[in-house]
């Protein structure tokens, strides 16, 4: 971007349209921060769409049902090996990618563990694990393996 060129991009708009954390989420995840920086105002939308949309709407749909179901965090917690192979599974994948982003940040690669965080939350939270557990969500009343997701999400979401 150039002022002579006349090819900037007005920060204050950019905020006001997308927010400050989608702007920052986009600078952080987009290049290194010793690299120079392309910036693309559509690529700020992207973000918003493919990541902060996928996280709230799969916060919204845990809490809807959790709430509907009057979910109380201080139930008895539930072993890991008593939890279905796809709770299983999402709790390994939190737990590799905890492992990762602190290698991230202790690397000082800021880009790296925010992409891992996209990646997590984008495709394994809600493509994979939430698109196949919607029936749990969706049960009449409060099952064992109901009780085993909206516990297992609240600990690890």
């Amino acid at each position: 971007m150039s002022k002579t060129k006349n090819n900037t991009v007005d920060p204050f708009q950019l905020l006001k349209k997308y927010s400050a954390d989608t702007v920052r989420w986009y600078m952080v995840s987009q290049s290194p921060v010793w690299r120079p920086t392309l910036f693309d105002a559509e690529g700020v939308g992207e973000v918003q769409r493919k990541f902060f949309s996928t996280f709230l709407n799969t916060y919204a749909f845990f809490a809807l049902y959790a709430n509907v179901d009057g979910f109380n965090q201080s139930e008895l917690k539930i072993p890991i090996l008593e939890r279905q192979e796809i709770d299983q599974w999402i709790l390994s994948e939190l737990n590799s990618l905890i492992k990762i982003y602190i290698q991230s940040m202790d690397n000082y690669d800021v880009t790296r563990a925010a992409r891992a965080v996209s990646d997590f939350t984008i495709d394994q939270l809600s493509n994979w694990y939430v698109r196949r557990n919607r029936r749990r969500f969706w049960r009449v009343k409060k099952e064992k393996i109901k009780q085993q997701r909206i516990k297992h999400c609240t600990n690890a979401c």
